[in-house]
Protein backbone atom coordinates (compact mmCIF):
# COMPACT_ATOMS: atom_id res chain seq x y z
CA UNK A 1 0.00 0.00 0.00
CA UNK A 2 2.91 1.92 1.06
CA UNK A 3 4.58 2.05 -2.59
CA UNK A 4 1.45 2.38 -4.66
CA UNK A 5 1.09 6.07 -2.05
CA UNK A 6 4.14 7.34 -3.51
CA UNK A 7 3.55 6.19 -6.78
CA UNK A 8 0.20 7.78 -7.11
CA UNK A 9 1.88 10.98 -4.96
CA UNK A 10 -1.02 10.77 -2.21
CA UNK A 11 0.08 13.74 0.04
CA UNK A 12 1.02 12.92 3.74
CA UNK A 13 -2.21 14.44 5.17
CA UNK A 14 -4.51 12.08 2.91
CA UNK A 15 -2.72 8.76 3.82
CA UNK A 16 -5.17 7.88 6.30
CA UNK A 17 -7.86 8.37 4.03
CA UNK A 18 -5.95 6.59 1.22
CA UNK A 19 -5.52 3.71 3.33
CA UNK A 20 -9.21 3.56 4.37
CA UNK A 21 -10.38 3.18 0.30
CA UNK A 22 -7.31 0.86 0.12
CA UNK A 23 -8.85 -1.41 2.75
CA UNK A 24 -11.90 -0.88 1.80
CA UNK A 25 -11.66 -1.13 -2.29
CA UNK A 26 -8.19 -2.78 -3.01
CA UNK A 27 -5.82 -1.42 -4.78
CA UNK A 28 -7.74 -0.84 -8.16
CA UNK A 29 -10.14 1.28 -6.48
CA UNK A 30 -7.55 3.25 -4.74
CA UNK A 31 -5.93 4.10 -7.75
CA UNK A 32 -9.23 6.59 -8.04
CA UNK A 33 -8.40 7.67 -4.12
CA UNK A 34 -9.27 11.45 -4.83
CA UNK A 35 -12.43 11.01 -6.22
CA UNK A 36 -13.60 8.40 -4.21
CA UNK A 37 -12.59 11.05 -1.13
CA UNK A 38 -14.64 13.65 -2.84
CA UNK A 39 -17.39 11.56 -2.60
CA UNK A 40 -17.62 10.70 1.46
CA UNK A 41 -14.93 11.82 3.53
CA UNK A 42 -12.91 9.37 5.35
CA UNK A 43 -13.63 8.22 9.13
CA UNK A 44 -10.44 8.96 9.98
CA UNK A 45 -11.16 12.50 9.18
CA UNK A 46 -13.92 12.96 10.72
CA UNK A 47 -12.39 11.37 14.50
CA UNK A 48 -9.23 13.29 14.19
CA UNK A 49 -12.13 16.54 14.03
CA UNK A 50 -14.02 14.76 16.57
CA UNK A 51 -10.53 14.48 18.88
CA UNK A 52 -9.84 18.07 18.75
CA UNK A 53 -13.21 20.08 18.94
CA UNK A 54 -15.70 17.37 21.47
CA UNK A 55 -12.25 16.33 23.56
CA UNK A 56 -11.14 19.98 24.27
CA UNK A 57 -14.21 21.14 24.68
CA UNK A 58 -15.37 23.50 22.01
CA UNK A 59 -18.96 22.65 22.06
CA UNK A 60 -20.81 22.92 25.01
CA UNK A 61 -22.49 19.54 26.01
CA UNK A 62 -23.65 20.28 29.19
CA UNK A 63 -24.28 16.67 31.45
CA UNK A 64 -24.29 13.88 28.59
CA UNK A 65 -25.17 10.38 29.70
CA UNK A 66 -22.58 7.75 27.66
CA UNK A 67 -25.71 6.61 25.89
CA UNK A 68 -26.44 10.44 24.60
CA UNK A 69 -23.06 11.29 23.94
CA UNK A 70 -22.71 7.51 22.07
CA UNK A 71 -25.66 8.70 19.82
CA UNK A 72 -24.10 12.19 19.52
CA UNK A 73 -20.95 10.75 18.44
CA UNK A 74 -22.63 8.16 15.73
CA UNK A 75 -24.90 11.24 14.36
CA UNK A 76 -21.50 13.28 14.04
CA UNK A 77 -19.17 10.48 11.94
CA UNK A 78 -22.74 10.03 9.90
CA UNK A 79 -23.09 13.60 8.66
CA UNK A 80 -19.64 14.07 8.89
CA UNK A 81 -19.00 11.29 6.14
CA UNK A 82 -21.66 11.44 4.21
CA UNK A 83 -21.57 15.76 4.35
CA UNK A 84 -19.00 16.50 1.68
CA UNK A 85 -22.04 15.65 -0.76
CA UNK A 86 -24.32 18.70 0.03
CA UNK A 87 -20.63 20.89 0.00
CA UNK A 88 -20.02 21.93 2.89
CA UNK A 89 -17.25 22.03 5.05
CA UNK A 90 -16.79 19.74 7.71
CA UNK A 91 -16.35 22.38 10.55
CA UNK A 92 -19.78 23.39 8.82
CA UNK A 93 -21.57 20.02 9.01
CA UNK A 94 -20.56 19.43 12.65
CA UNK A 95 -22.13 22.44 13.53
CA UNK A 96 -25.19 21.99 11.74
CA UNK A 97 -25.53 18.41 13.91
CA UNK A 98 -24.61 20.12 16.91
CA UNK A 99 -27.20 23.18 16.44
CA UNK A 100 -29.93 19.83 15.65
CA UNK A 101 -28.97 17.82 18.97
CA UNK A 102 -29.78 20.72 21.06
CA UNK A 103 -32.65 21.61 19.36
CA UNK A 104 -33.99 18.15 19.45
CA UNK A 105 -32.89 17.87 23.47
CA UNK A 106 -34.67 21.56 24.15
CA UNK A 107 -37.67 19.64 22.97
CA UNK A 108 -37.20 16.70 25.23
CA UNK A 109 -36.81 19.08 28.18
CA UNK A 110 -40.44 21.22 26.97
CA UNK A 111 -42.23 17.92 25.79
CA UNK A 112 -41.64 14.97 27.89
CA UNK A 113 -42.57 12.02 26.50
CA UNK A 114 -45.01 11.29 28.81
CA UNK A 115 -47.43 13.92 27.17
CA UNK A 116 -45.65 13.03 23.44
CA UNK A 117 -48.01 10.91 21.03
CA UNK A 118 -48.51 10.14 17.89
CA UNK A 119 -50.17 9.03 15.00
CA UNK A 120 -48.91 6.23 11.84
CA UNK A 121 -51.29 6.31 8.90
CA UNK A 122 -51.22 6.38 5.07
CA UNK A 123 -49.96 9.39 3.21
CA UNK A 124 -48.86 10.88 -0.20
CA UNK A 125 -45.33 11.92 -0.66
CA UNK A 126 -45.36 15.71 -1.43
CA UNK A 127 -43.43 18.96 -0.26
CA UNK A 128 -43.39 17.95 3.42
CA UNK A 129 -42.03 14.82 3.41
CA UNK A 130 -39.40 16.12 1.19
CA UNK A 131 -38.37 18.91 3.52
CA UNK A 132 -37.87 16.01 6.27
CA UNK A 133 -35.95 13.84 4.09
CA UNK A 134 -33.44 17.11 3.28
CA UNK A 135 -33.27 17.68 7.29
CA UNK A 136 -32.58 13.76 8.56
CA UNK A 137 -29.84 13.14 5.43
CA UNK A 138 -26.65 15.38 4.46
CA UNK A 139 -27.11 14.04 0.94
CA UNK A 140 -29.62 12.42 -1.21
CA UNK A 141 -30.46 9.21 -0.29
CA UNK A 142 -30.08 6.51 -3.36
CA UNK A 143 -34.16 5.84 -2.47
CA UNK A 144 -37.17 6.06 -5.44
CA UNK A 145 -39.65 7.58 -3.70
CA UNK A 146 -40.71 11.10 -4.86
CA UNK A 147 -43.48 13.04 -5.03
CA UNK A 148 -46.70 10.84 -5.38
CA UNK A 149 -45.16 7.59 -3.78
CA UNK A 150 -47.56 6.06 -1.03
CA UNK A 151 -46.34 6.33 2.16
CA UNK A 152 -46.41 5.77 5.87
CA UNK A 153 -46.83 9.06 8.06
CA UNK A 154 -46.06 9.50 11.51
CA UNK A 155 -47.57 12.48 12.83
CA UNK A 156 -47.87 14.33 16.50
CA UNK A 157 -51.34 13.96 17.81
CA UNK A 158 -50.52 15.82 21.39
CA UNK A 159 -49.69 17.74 22.74
CA UNK A 160 -52.57 20.01 21.23
CA UNK A 161 -49.83 22.66 19.69
CA UNK A 162 -47.88 20.22 17.78
CA UNK A 163 -50.86 18.09 16.49
CA UNK A 164 -50.49 17.13 12.49
CA UNK A 165 -47.07 18.07 12.93
CA UNK A 166 -45.26 15.70 10.46
CA UNK A 167 -42.61 13.73 11.97
CA UNK A 168 -41.45 11.43 9.81
CA UNK A 169 -42.29 8.45 6.99
CA UNK A 170 -41.37 5.22 5.37
CA UNK A 171 -42.34 4.29 1.35
CA UNK A 172 -42.39 0.34 1.07
CA UNK A 173 -41.51 -1.30 -1.62
CA UNK A 174 -43.39 -5.01 -0.87
CA UNK A 175 -41.28 -5.95 2.02
CA UNK A 176 -38.26 -3.66 1.13
CA UNK A 177 -38.15 -0.30 2.90
CA UNK A 178 -37.29 2.00 0.14
CA UNK A 179 -37.07 5.12 2.19
CA UNK A 180 -37.23 6.49 6.09
CA UNK A 181 -36.85 9.26 7.24
CA UNK A 182 -37.14 11.20 10.48
CA UNK A 183 -37.10 15.20 10.95
CA UNK A 184 -33.80 15.81 13.07
CA UNK A 185 -35.64 17.72 15.71
CA UNK A 186 -37.74 14.19 16.56
CA UNK A 187 -35.38 12.26 16.78
CA UNK A 188 -34.58 9.63 19.73
CA UNK A 189 -38.76 9.94 20.20
CA UNK A 190 -39.26 6.32 18.95
CA UNK A 191 -40.84 7.77 15.38
CA UNK A 192 -38.48 5.68 13.28
CA UNK A 193 -39.29 2.65 15.49
CA UNK A 194 -43.20 3.26 15.14
CA UNK A 195 -42.89 3.48 11.34
CA UNK A 196 -41.26 0.30 10.88
CA UNK A 197 -43.12 -1.25 13.27
CA UNK A 198 -46.32 -0.47 11.30
CA UNK A 199 -44.69 -1.04 8.34
CA UNK A 200 -43.66 -4.40 8.95
CA UNK A 201 -47.46 -5.20 10.53
CA UNK A 202 -49.31 -4.20 7.40
CA UNK A 203 -46.32 -5.64 4.39
CA UNK A 204 -48.02 -8.51 4.18
CA UNK A 205 -44.62 -11.11 4.30
CA UNK A 206 -42.50 -13.04 6.64
CA UNK A 207 -39.58 -10.83 6.31
CA UNK A 208 -39.01 -7.17 6.27
CA UNK A 209 -35.56 -5.88 4.54
CA UNK A 210 -33.34 -3.02 3.64
CA UNK A 211 -30.17 -1.69 2.49
CA UNK A 212 -28.10 0.90 4.98
CA UNK A 213 -24.83 2.93 4.31
CA UNK A 214 -21.97 1.58 6.37
CA UNK A 215 -21.13 4.76 8.14
CA UNK A 216 -25.06 5.09 9.04
CA UNK A 217 -24.52 4.29 12.88
CA UNK A 218 -27.41 5.45 14.09
CA UNK A 219 -29.73 4.14 11.92
CA UNK A 220 -27.74 0.42 11.92
CA UNK A 221 -28.01 0.81 15.96
CA UNK A 222 -31.77 1.01 15.36
CA UNK A 223 -31.83 -1.43 12.97
CA UNK A 224 -29.98 -3.79 15.17
CA UNK A 225 -32.68 -3.18 18.33
CA UNK A 226 -35.31 -4.35 16.29
CA UNK A 227 -33.97 -7.60 15.25
CA UNK A 228 -32.50 -7.09 11.91
CA UNK A 229 -29.52 -9.18 11.09
CA UNK A 230 -26.98 -7.04 9.18
CA UNK A 231 -25.21 -8.71 6.55
CA UNK A 232 -21.57 -8.53 5.70
CA UNK A 233 -20.48 -5.22 4.43
CA UNK A 234 -20.70 -5.15 -0.18
CA UNK A 235 -19.96 -2.19 -2.33
CA UNK A 236 -23.39 -1.89 -4.63
CA UNK A 237 -22.95 0.72 -7.26
CA UNK A 238 -25.74 2.80 -5.65
CA UNK A 239 -23.87 3.61 -2.92
CA UNK A 240 -20.10 5.31 -2.23
CA UNK A 241 -17.02 3.59 -1.46
CA UNK A 242 -17.33 2.94 2.29
CA UNK A 243 -20.37 0.39 0.88
CA UNK A 244 -23.03 -0.52 2.80
CA UNK A 245 -25.29 -3.70 4.41
CA UNK A 246 -27.91 -5.42 3.37
CA UNK A 247 -30.53 -6.02 6.51
CA UNK A 248 -33.53 -8.59 7.34
CA UNK A 249 -36.00 -9.25 10.40
CA UNK A 250 -38.72 -11.24 10.60
CA UNK A 251 -41.75 -8.73 10.50
CA UNK A 252 -43.43 -10.29 13.65
CA UNK A 253 -39.92 -9.08 15.43
CA UNK A 254 -40.24 -5.44 14.24
CA UNK A 255 -43.96 -5.58 14.70
CA UNK A 256 -43.94 -6.42 18.06
CA UNK A 257 -41.68 -2.94 19.15
CA UNK A 258 -44.53 -1.03 18.27
CA UNK A 259 -43.97 2.12 21.24
CA UNK A 260 -47.00 2.77 23.26
CA UNK A 261 -47.59 6.25 22.29
CA UNK A 262 -48.42 5.31 18.45
CA UNK A 263 -51.96 4.76 17.49
CA UNK A 264 -51.69 2.87 13.70
CA UNK A 265 -54.62 4.32 11.52
CA UNK A 266 -54.31 1.71 8.52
Amino acid sequence: MEKLAAKLGVPSEKLPGFAEVYDNLGERGAKKWDKHLGDARAVSEVDDWLKHNMNEGNFDLGELSDSAKRRLRDRLVFSGVYGIKSGLQLDETCAKVMDEFKAARLFLSQVPPDSFMMTVSPGTFNDDHQAVRANAYPYRPSVSASHGTKVLEARASAPAELTGTLLGYVAMQGNYVDDIAVHSKYQGRAVARALLAVAASTCGQKDICLDVRCQNLPAITLYKSLGFEVAERYFPGFLDWHGGHECEAKTARVASAMPQNVAAQI
